[in-house]
């Protein structure tokens, strides 16, 4: 399966076209595997264009400012024009797949939110199925035109633009990806009230350590993080669906409804009934 997706990848060949409404040019599509490990760059160097590197397998290790930066599966880093970087080493079963892209304004392509540094986000799903869809599509066997090849890899490039602009994006010089999974493992579970000596198992650091970091990097203690979830998830339910209010206490994992009314109205300045009505309302 690996050699069959790495062989289709790299026959890919595109004309690089500016997009006129992004300014976004997507310049080629390449897969490392253990077949073609010679390709990786090992000494310190630098492009001009953004490398986005998607890990889909095993773990690989980049020098970047004389730091260790571990990308493993599931997750990718995006590098910066004139960033010097390098390989140090990697996992014998590495599968990583690199879109290379230039862009004329970064703020703007990013919404605004740019964190300078090299990024480190989750892999979204969307991105896998983009990589399948163009592994058995490749030009180079007639199976698409051009257009539709290319569309696919700026689809791939504006799901990492989103993923970048989003919070769970943080620059690497501060973030290892303990704080993210912590948050991922948060808002995956809204039915759990979780305590940070729980969290900080799950991250391997001590409970001192996690409420330390999480404050650090999010601005806000995790029990406050917890409380923020649980309060969207209730207003989302309110919203969009005819849940009773004791359905909805029930699933974000309160003891009863009444606890449930006194918590939202604390921290929505609100009671869930009224808000729901209000929301109708404005429907209406």
């Amino acid at each position: 399966m690996k050699s069959s997706i790495l062989e289709k990848i790299n026959k890919i060949n595109i004309n690089p076209k500016r997009d006129r409404n992004h300014g976004l040019s997507v310049l080629w599509i390449t897969a490392t595997t253990d077949e073609n490990r010679n390709t990786l760059t090992f000494r310190n160097h630098s492009h001009a264009f953004y490398e986005a590197h998607i890990i889909r397998d095993g773990e690989i290790i980049y020098g970047i400012g004389g730091k260790e930066i571990r990308v493993s599966r599931g997750n990718i880093i995006l590098i910066e024009p004139k960033l010097v970087h390098r390989v140090i080493r990697h996992s014998e079963n590495l599968f990583k797949v690199t879109v290379s892209f230039d862009v004329m304004n970064k703020e703007k392509f990013f919404g605004g939110k740019f964190n300078e540094g090299r990024l480190l986000i989750r892999m979204p799903s969307e991105i896998e199925n983009s990589i399948l869809f163009l592994a058995e599509s490749g030009k180079s066997f007639g199976t698409y035109s051009d257009d539709i090849i290319e569309s696919r890899l700026r689809e791939i490039v504006y799901i990492i633009a989103d993923a970048v602009s989003d919070s769970k994006a943080q620059s690497t010089d501060e973030y290892d990806g303990r704080i993210f999974r912590a948050k991922k493992y948060i808002e995956d579970n809204p039915s759990s009230f979780f305590t940070c000596g729980e969290l900080a198992a799950l991250c391997r650091l001590s409970e001192k350590q996690m409420a330390r970091l999480f404050y650090k990097y999010e601005g806000k203690s995790m029990l406050t993080y917890i409380h923020e979830q649980k309060i969207d998830v209730a207003k989302a339910r309110l919203t969009n669906s005819d849940e009773t209010q004791e359905s909805i206490a029930l699933s974000l994992g309160f003891s009863s409804v009444h606890y449930f009314n006194k918590f939202f109205l604390k921290h929505a300045g609100v009671a869930p009934g009224e808000f729901r009505k209000s929301i109708k309302e404005s429907h209406n």
